[in-house]
């Protein structure tokens, strides 16, 4: 019976698993499917979380040449305050116990770490794996989105009820193809950092494209 190495990342980011494999949320119904479709072609499973890396590669194929892994941190300040008050026009309202969190890719209800909104800092530190196209270096992970091309992080704004439940009212779009190609060259096999604040010019929670210089990215070495 084949054994699959496994490392326990804290995130899965699968690089073309065997199609049975079906994972969602790590500790949910996802996992156990994975075990299961993993069993049924003949592999020895020890957990459920397994890098990239630790998939046997196709004929003529190097895993390791073909992708890197790399984190990505996000260090934000000047978060906005727990209220959002409404415009002076009325058109939305105003929004009480507000926080912010990274979303994971196509599921806004998957969320990273939320914030409350009068925290005096907030950072975010995010698994990816890089590989190289045509355009440039190219970034993907559980929480990289992917639209028309563009890739780029979302940070969601939502309130927070009573119950814990956190309902989304605007998004910032961390725009990854505006990193300089120098800094991400750099950055590729270890750290890169993106810091900003999270106050817009009208006081409240920034939201729509952001790019430089509105936030500055890094390539620093990795801990």
């Amino acid at each position: 019976m084949k054994k699959a190495q496994v490392i326990d990342l804290g995130l899965c980011v699968f690089a073309d698993p065997p199609s049975s494999v079906v994972h969602e949320r790590v500790g949910g119904r996802g996992e156990e499917a994975a075990v299961e479709g993993l069993a049924a072609l003949g592999y020895e499973v020890t957990a459920a979380r397994a890098r990239p890396s630790s998939w046997p590669a196709g004929p003529g194929q190097d895993v390791g040449a073909m992708m890197a892994g790399m984190r990505i941190r996000i260090d934000a300040v000047d978060l906005p305050g727990l209220t959002c008050p409404a415009p002076v026009d009325g058109r939305v309202p105003e929004y009480r116990n507000v926080h912010v969190a990274v979303q994971r890719r196509d599921r806004p209800a998957e969320l990273l770490a939320p914030q409350p909104g009068d925290a005096r800092s907030a950072t975010w530190t995010l698994e990816c794996t890089t590989s190289d196209s045509p355009s440039g270096i190219e970034v993907k992970g559980p929480y990289v989105q992917d639209r028309l091309g563009h890739r780029f992080i979302y940070l969601s704004w939502g309130t927070v009820d009573g119950s814990g439940t956190f309902t989304m009212f605007r998004r910032a779009k961390l725009m990854l193809d505006a990193i300089p190609a120098d800094v991400l060259t750099a950055a590729r096999d270890g750290l890169l950092v993106g810091r900003l604040g999270l106050t817009d010019a009208q006081g409240g929670p920034l939201c729509a494209r952001v790019r430089p210089p509105h936030i500055t990215w890094t390539a620093e070495r990795a801990d």
